[in-house]
Parts: C-alpha cells; sequence; structure tokens
C-alpha cells in the first residue's frame, strides 16, 4: 500500500522525468521538432519570393520548350538553313520572355551541324542563376558565349564577356555614379546612371572595357584617369559632355568610338592626353571646339596616333589625309605625331597653326603650296628628322621658331621675312642646317633668325635683303663667309666679311672665318664686337680707328698677333678677353685709356709694354694673365684698381712708380712668384695690405715685411730670395 501510493505520487513522477535517459530522449525530439519548423519556414519564404508567372509567360515558356525540343531534332537530320531559321524564331520567343520578364542572363545557343549541344539554364530575379555555355566545332551558323558570373542583391547576371557590377559596388549620388569599388575587367554599367562622376574610376588597373549606357550624359573630369589597361570605349550618342583629363594615361587604350548621333560640342584639353596606343580616332560631327594650341593639347603624348578624321557634316573642322583642319580647310591645326615621310600640305590651307606640327618626328620633308601666306610659331618646332623644306614666296608671315631644332640639312627661302626675335629665331637650333638659299623676295633678316646653327658654313644674301639684324648669325660657329649679292643696295661683302654698301662700316665679321684679316681702310666707323669669337689668328686695324671698342676681340682664342695703329687713343672694356694665343701685344704711346678687363685671361700674354700717358690700371686689366713675367707701371699712373694684377701667378718683377698714391683690395691677390719690387717715393701705407690693415690680408706673400723695409730704407729696387721669404734686401 504505501509503495502504491509513493508510485502514484507526484514527487516519484519528477524523479523520473530528470534522469538522465530521459532529458536526453527530450533534447533529440525537441531538435527534431525545431528543424520541421525551420523547413517549413524556408519553404513558405521561397514560396513568397518566387517570381509569379503569368499566363502569358507561361505560354512562352512552353512555346520555347517546343521549339527546342524540335531544334534538337533538327540538328540531326536538318540542312544549315533550317537550323538557322528555326534559331531565329527560337530567339525571337527568347526575346519576347525578356521583355515580360526581368532578365538578367544573356542565353546562350550553340548551333552548327553536325556536332552541336546546348546547355542552358535561365532564373529571374530573386534566385540564383547559373550558366554555362557550349561551345561548338566543325561548323558555322550559331554564337558561343560563356560568362562569369556576379551577384547582385540575391540575382546572379551574365552577359557574355561584360558583367553588370553588384550594386554595393557602385557608389552612387543620385544618379550620379561616383566611384566604382570592383575589380571586374569588363563591366556593363546599369541604365540607373545618368551620370559618371569626377575621377570615377581614377587610377583603375583592372578595367579593360567598359559599356556606359545610353542613359549617361556627362563623363566627369579624370573618371577614367590612369585606367592603364582600358582597350576599349565607345561613347554613347547620349553624353553631351567630356570632362577634362578623361582618359588622359589610359596606356592601352586603342579605341574610342563616339555612337552617331553624337551630343558632344566640346573636346577639352588633355581628354585623351598620354594615350601612347590610340592609333586612330574620329572626330563627330557635332564637335565645335578642340583643344588643340599651347600646352593644353587634347592628343599630347599620343605618340602613335596616325589620324584624326572628321564624321561627314561637320560644320568646323574636316580631314584631309588624317591632318585636322578648319576654317573650311584654311587653317591646318594638327598633324598626328606617328605621321613619317614626306608629307604634302593641301592646297586649300592658308594658315600653317602654332606647334600644328610640333615634334613630329616622323617627317622627313614638307611640300608648302603656294596658298599659304603665314606659319605660325613654333609651327614645325623639334620635327628632328625633317631635313628639307621650301617657303613659297606666297608667305608672308612667319611666326618666332617656326622651324626651331629641327633637322634641316637645307632651306630655300622665298617668303618676305626670315623672322626672329629674343627668344625664337625662325631656324634657331638647327644644328644641321648647312645650305640656306635666301630668295629675291626675301626683304628682312631679324634677330637670331640663325642662331645656334653650327652647321651652316656659308650664306649667299639676295639683292632684295634690306633689313638684316647682326644677331641673326649668333653662335653659328662653322660659319666662314657672308656673300652679297653683287644688286644688293644696302650691304656688301669683302673676303666673306659682311660691311655697309659703301665700305665704310664693318657689320659681322663670321664667326669660323679663320687667318689673317686686314680690315679696308676704308672703314671709319666701328661697331662693338665685330670679331668677337672668331677664328682668326692675326688682326691689322687700319689708322682710321681711333679706338678699339669693348668686347671686339673677346674670346678670339686663336687671335696670336694684332697690330694696333698710333691714331688709336682708347682701348675699351674686355677687348681682348680671353684670348688665349696672345702672347704679345704693343700698345702705341697714343694710348691714354685702357677700360677694365681689356687683357684679363690672356693666359699666353707674356710681355707688355704700357703707354707712358696711361694714366690707371683698371680693374682686372690683367687678371689671370699667368704667363706675365715682368710689368713695368707708366710714370703717369696713379691708382692700381682692384685685381688688376690678380693670379698672375707667373709675375715676378714688378716696378711701381712715385705717381702711384693708391692701391686698392686684391691689386695682386695671388702673385706668389714676386721676388723683385721696384718701389719709388710713394707712401708706404699703401703696401702691405689688401684693403683695410685690420683685416690682416696681405697684397701678396711678404708685402708687409717690404713695407716695413722700404719705411726704414726708402725708394729702390728690392729683393728675396724666393717668393716666399719675408727677407727683403735693398740694391
Amino acid at each position: 500500500m504505501n509503495r502504491k501510493k509513493e508510485n502514484s505520487s507526484p514527487r516519484c513522477g519528477a524523479v523520473r522525468l530528470n534522469s538522465p535517459l530521459m532529458r536526453r530522449k527530450m533534447r533529440l525530439k525537441m531538435r527534431k521538432i525545431a528543424l520541421v519548423l525551420t523547413v517549413l519556414a524556408v519553404g513558405l519564404f521561397l514560396t513568397s519570393c518566387a517570381p509569379k508567372k503569368s499566363d502569358a509567360e507561361k505560354a512562352l515558356e512552353a512555346q520555347i520548350a517546343e521549339l527546342q525540343a524540335r531544334m534538337e531534332a533538327l540538328i540531326k537530320t536538318g540542312t544549315a538553313e533550317e537550323v538557322a531559321e528555326l534559331q531565329a524564331e527560337l530567339e525571337t520567343a527568347r526575346g519576347n520572355r525578356g521583355g515580360r520578364r526581368e532578365k538578367t542572363e544573356t542565353e546562350t545557343v550553340v548551333v552548327t551541324p553536325p556536332t552541336t549541344t546546348e546547355t542552358t539554364t535561365t532564373s529571374g530575379t530573386g534566385g540564383t542563376t547559373s550558366t554555362t555555355g557550349t561551345t561548338t566545332t566543325g561548323g558555322t551558323g550559331g554564337t558561343t558565349s560563356t560568362g562569369g558570373t556576379t551577384s547582385t542583391g540575391g540575382t546572379t547576371t551574365t552577359s557574355g564577356s561584360t558583367v553588370m557590377p553588384p550594386a554595393g559596388d557602385l557608389k552612387m549620388s543620385g544618379g550620379t555614379l561616383t566611384s566604382y569599388a570592383g575589380k571586374a575587367t569588363n563591366i556593363t554599367l546599369p541604365s540607373t546612371v545618368t551620370a559618371i562622376g569626377d575621377k570615377a574610376f581614377y587610377a583603375n588597373d583592372k578595367l579593360t572595357s567598359i559599356t556606359i549606357p545610353e542613359s549617361v550624359t556627362s563623363i566627369g573630369r579624370e573618371a577614367f584617369y590612369n585606367c592603364k589597361n582600358l582597350k576599349s570605349v565607345t561613347i554613347p550618342s547620349s553624353v553631351e559632355t567630356l570632362g577634362e583629363w578623361v582618359f588622359t594615361d589610359c596606356y592601352n587604350l586603342t579605341t574610342v568610338t563616339f555612337s552617331s548621333p553624337s551630343s558632344i560640342t566640346t573636346i577639352g584639353k588633355f581628354v585623351f592626353a598620354r594615350c601612347p596606343n590610340l592609333t586612330s580616332i574620329t572626330i563627330p560631327a557635332s564637335v565645335t571646339s578642340i583643344a588643340i594650341f599651347g600646352y593644353n593639347q587634347t592628343f599630347e603624348g599620343c605618340d602613335k596616333l596616325e589620324e584624326v578624321n572628321v564624321e561627314a557634316g561637320n560644320k568646323v573642322y574636316s580631314s584631309v589625309g588624317g591632318v585636322l583642319l578648319e576654317n573650311n580647310g584654311e587653317d591646318l591645326i594638327f598633324c598626328p605625331p606617328a605621321k613619317k615621310g614626306a608629307y604634302t600640305i593641301p592646297s586649300t590651307v592658308k594658315t600653317i597653326k602654332e606647334s600644328a606640327f610640333y615634334g613630329r618626328n616622323g617627317l622627313t620633308s614638307i611640300t608648302i603650296p603656294s596658298s599659304v601666306t603665314t606659319i605660325e610659331m613654333l609651327a614645325f618646332m623639334n620635327c628632328g628628322r625633317l631635313t628639307s623644306v621650301t617657303i613659297p614666296a606666297s608667305v608672308t608671315t612667319v611666326g618666332g621658331g617656326a622651324f626651331l631644332n629641327t633637322g634641316l640639312t637645307s632651306v630655300t627661302v622665298n617668303s618676305t621675312v626670315i623672322s626672329g626675335d629674343s627668344q625664337y629665331g625662325m631656324f634657331k637650333d638647327c644644328t644641321n642646317l648647312a645650305s640656306v638659299t635666301i630668295g629675291s623676295t626675301v626683304k628682312t633678316i631679324q634677330y637670331n633668325a640663325f642662331k645656334g646653327c653650327r652647321s651652316l658654313a656659308t650664306v649667299a644674301v639676295s639683292a632684295s635683303v634690306t633689313d638684316m639684324n647682326l644677331g641673326a648669325f649668333t653662335d653659328c660657329d662653322a660659319l666662314t663667309a657672308i656673300n652679297v649679292d653683287a644688286g644688293n643696295s644696302k650691304y656688301k661683302s669683302v673676303d666673306g666679311v659682311l660691311f655697309d654698301h659703301s665700305v665704310q662700316t664693318l657689320l659681322l665679321v663670321p664667326k669660323g672665318k679663320s687667318g689673317n684679316f686686314s680690315i679696308p681702310s676704308t672703314v671709319t666707323k666701328t661697331e662693338c664686337n665685330w670679331f668677337k669669337g672668331s677664328k682668326l689668328t692675326g688682326i691689322t686695324i687700319p689708322s682710321t680707328f681711333t679706338e678699339i671698342h669693348g668686347e671686339m676681340f673677346e674670346n678670339c682664342y686663336g687671335l696670336s698677333s694684332v697690330t694696333i695703329p698710333s691714331s688709336v687713343t682708347k682701348i675699351g672694356f674686355n677687348a681682348f678677353w680671353d684670348c688665349r694665343s696672345l702672347a704679345s701685344i704693343n700698345i702705341p704711346s697714343s694710348v691714354t685709356e685702357i677700360g677694365r678687363n681689356a687683357f684679363s685671361s690672356c693666359t699666353s700674354l707674356k710681355s707688355i709694354t704700357l703707354p707712358q700717358a696711361l694714366r690707371r690700371i683698371g680693374l682686372g686689366m690683367f687678371r689671370g694673365c699667368k704667363s706675365l713675367t715682368s710689368i713695368v707701371i707708366p710714370p703717369a699712373v696713379t691708382e692700381l684698381e682692384a685685381d688688376a694684377f690678380d693670379s698672375c701667378s707667373g709675375l715676378t718683377t714688378i716696378t711701381i712708380p712715385a705717381s702711384v698714391t693708391a692701391i686698392e683690395s686684391s691689386a695682386f691677390s695671388g702673385c706668389t712668384g714676386l721676388t723683385s719690387v721696384t718701389l719709388g717715393a710713394i707712401d708706404p701705407e699703401i703696401i702691405g695690405y689688401q684693403g683695410r690693415r685690420e683685416h690682416g690680408h696681405s697684397m701678396f706673400p711678404g708685402s708687409p715685411a717690404l713695407r716695413d723695409k722700404f719705411k726704414a730704407e726708402g725708394p729702390g729696387t728690392y729683393t728675396r730670395p724666393n717668393a716666399n721669404s719675408d727677407v727683403w734686401t735693398k740694391k
């Protein structure tokens, strides 16, 4: 009785439920219930998410299934024409289905008898899609496509070789794509994009191609800048604006297509700059402005660009042979960088615009027609392989540097002006130019026109030239003769040297002229820089001269002898500067003034006799004359200016007369060889130091000791055993 009570009591039941075995069984049962409930929930969810097909869609699905079955049978027994006809019908049915359902996959059917198979799996949105294309061999008449897959919000999309990017990869601001975070190489933008913002794909090195939808109306600044692997791009007709620098540094870009009709009116600066593999481009009919001039060229650095063509109907631009023209073909504005060989400018052209052929190293010759009247500045600059050109008489205006630094070896000029200015010369730095023919219509040769033409040996000046700047042939190192036509009424040449027509004024001595030259006795008017830098070895100056102008013989490195007549009273500054071969010179007693640095750096000068009437030894007059061994200062000299004998390291003997009252700073600096000094009755305090005594710089080694000796013993000749000694002895 007691046991039955115990068994029927709740306490005994609780004990059984809490046993380990019962707990384990309960857990297993609860898990099964939970699993069943989860499966039911998932099923209900998928059922609710599945797209609902309309009756029309169901009919289309049935039609497609029927056509596919017929296709499988026809492939085995039918002809190619029958297969192609059924294929077209099947594609039409699929297209109809695509218009009714949001389709995210391009289905691929391969149809080529006799060995063709096909596998196609398609789903709509909200599910999972997998597509396997099957390739076909052994025939023609079909298409093959196998695409990758990308997930977008639970939807997988496949489109041949391009993919619709996931929504998360596209950073949008309204309808503007501001940036792309994906890594796909070939992408198709969705039609929700209406604008591609500034730098949207900046420096994307994955992108190789992109399909831009017709919904896009603008592409921003630097949108594809430095997309170095982008190979092709089609700009749809909906795009109205292209920002600056859009495709700059797209190194592998080879194809740019503007869909027709285009809406673009402006191609701004550097849009295609530094696209070195772009070979051709067609400008749309809608374009009215292209950044071509100056340093903002849209095609700057497109080294392989061979052709710039223009779509028919363009009212501003045209193209002949791939060269860009404007203004009804009258202005040639741009020659593609890869243009090669000989080129003939179209006969419609009147003006060759600024920099039109700049740096076209593939061009070897240019034919300029008689229609051309103007060649603007820098038009052919840096055409390194351009070897010949003829400029017709029709050309009346030529800008500065038109042929600057080209490879020209010969040129015929018939224009009225051979231009030049302080910065650019028409043929400046054409270092290979050896032959110049100046035509009978040329009137003016301007400053720097031929500057730096270092191979130019002779120049024939026609009778028509009436205005020739003497700086036209600066730095023409090889020029030996300037020959003037006998009929010229303004100029005349004697032995290749240029004079005025009366031979009273010497105008120019060719820099490459060598040997000895005697200035004609008819010359009465003198100019500066006549012989500067020439290769002459001897000069005879006629008695009609009263002055040797400053810099007259400067840098005449080969000049070894000069005859100066007694009619000369003045030698100007730098007159014989750096005449390195001049060993001796006799200055007549008529000279009373010698300018600063007159004989500076005459490193071979060993002896010189200064005129007795000379009153001053000027600044740096004998600086660097290291071969000069002795000098006698004339008795009328009162002052030795600064650096007068600076660095005359070979000077051993000098005589300073009593007339000298001042010796300026550094007058004898670097005269390390002085061993004999003859001093007149001068003030002792001017000996010893350079400048102010408190600085402690001696005039020359041992000069303070000489001063002290001179104070004690007075005027006379003082010597010492060597240049380093401070022991002076009076003779």
